[in-house]
């Protein structure tokens, strides 16, 4: 009896314990909870954690699961976060990404699980023929990225020169040109008639100047809207892909 007791209270001087009590103290008190919002607040501080300083800390009669959790989201025993360590095989906008990713504790729980399929190394052994043939074609994978990154880049080249052709180019003028033309006008709408287009509605996506020259009745959307869009997701992908380690097979 004498050593349950003694379990009992060192269990109970455990600060988790303390802790425990003084979330469950809140709701079982004589009144209750005060609202409906106090009440929330400590059901989420008992099932999801406790503010501790800067982060959320989980009830653990554990020492061993604590110090785990601890380690896992990156935190320390001085209750700091450990400093981003740059990658200098890596570009700065990839070192921006990876340390805001690492700044915050669910975002690195998330890149911690994805990292190594991003960023990670696949090694290999023995060098032989065989090995090497299995190695390409499961390479294949890796390689269509890494085309698709190759053409972004030439996009990013690209896509200046092309914008060029379709605002200001003899051609393209031309086309427009010739499809306001009246008699080509006439033509086409009759030969468009129980379609969904027109020859206004060819010129309005063909359109290259300000807003008020379009047609009455016209949306405001043209190629430049769709050359924009396409342009953005592309640099977008490249900047994203810059985060993949190329060289995947060691």
């Amino acid at each position: 009896k004498v050593s349950t007791v003694l379990c009992l209270t060192q269990l109970a001087l455990r600060p988790s314990s303390q802790n425990l009590m003084r979330v469950l103290s809140s709701i079982f008190q004589p009144d209750g909870p005060s609202s409906f919002s106090e009440l929330l607040s400590s059901m989420s501080s008992l099932f999801c954690g406790y503010p501790e300083e800067d982060i959320t800390r989980v009830l653990s009669f554990n020492w061993y699961e604590d110090n785990n959790y601890k380690a896992f989201l990156g935190i320390n025993n001085s209750r700091e976060h450990n400093s981003y360590t740059y990658d200098h095989s890596a570009t700065p906008f990839c070192n921006a990404l990876m340390q805001n990713l690492e700044s915050n504790p669910v975002t690195k729980i998330i890149w911690s699980s994805v990292k190594p399929l991003v960023m990670g190394k696949i090694l290999y052994s023995p060098d032989s023929p065989a090995v090497r043939k299995i190695l390409k074609s499961a390479n294949t994978t890796f390689e269509e990225l890494e085309r698709l990154q190759k053409m972004g880049m030439v996009w990013e080249e690209v896509g200046p020169q092309l914008w060029e052709f379709f605002q200001n180019s003899v051609q393209m003028n031309m086309i427009r040109d010739t499809l306001r033309n009246p008699t080509v006008m006439d033509f086409l709408d009759k030969r468009l008639k129980g379609t969904e287009l027109s020859t206004k509605v060819i010129l309005n996506f063909l359109h290259n100047g300000p807003n008020e020259d379009r047609f009455f009745n016209m949306t405001n959307f043209d190629w430049r809207n769709v050359f924009r869009l396409a342009d953005q997701g592309i640099r977008l992908f490249n900047r994203y892909s810059e985060v993949r380690t190329p060289s995947r097979l060691h």
